[in-house]
């Protein structure tokens, strides 16, 4: 898969997981709120910027110059992943879970930023669109 595909496409599946795990988020804001032992609000709050973030997500995506976007999404899922790393989680589970979270973002900005950086191959990459 080259460079372009592997971008687009990883934009693509990390705008679903953006609107999935944000809908959730909202919906179920009381239970998760008390698993994590944060306020209701701030967790709606999170999963309505999620859902956010999966449209702004899709728009970078096909967008024809696509290396931009894809390392601000790459890049702010690597910080993201280490705020989540930061956080002071009481409970078991959600801390589980923030560390799940953390490496599933982890693994999306480090494919994303090493398909926008990490080619040699760029010109020849940029001239085919």
């Amino acid at each position: 898969m080259g460079p372009e595909r592997l971008g687009r496409t990883s934009l693509a599946y990390n705008g679903i997981y953006c609107a999935v795990v944000g809908a959730i988020a909202a919906i179920a804001a009381r239970p998760l709120a008390r698993l994590f032992g944060v306020r209701t609000r701030t967790m709606r709050g999170t999963g309505i910027a999620a859902i956010g973030m999966a449209s702004q997500i899709g728009a970078l995506r096909r967008r024809a110059n696509w290396r931009p976007g894809v390392i601000i999404i790459g890049s702010l899922n690597i910080a993201t992943m280490l705020l989540l790393l930061s956080t002071g989680v009481r409970r078991r589970s959600g801390r589980f879970l923030t560390i799940l979270t953390a490496a599933e973002l982890g693994a999306f900005g480090a494919v994303q930023l090493v398909a926008a950086l990490g080619d040699g191959d760029r010109e020849a990459d940029d001239s085919a669109e």
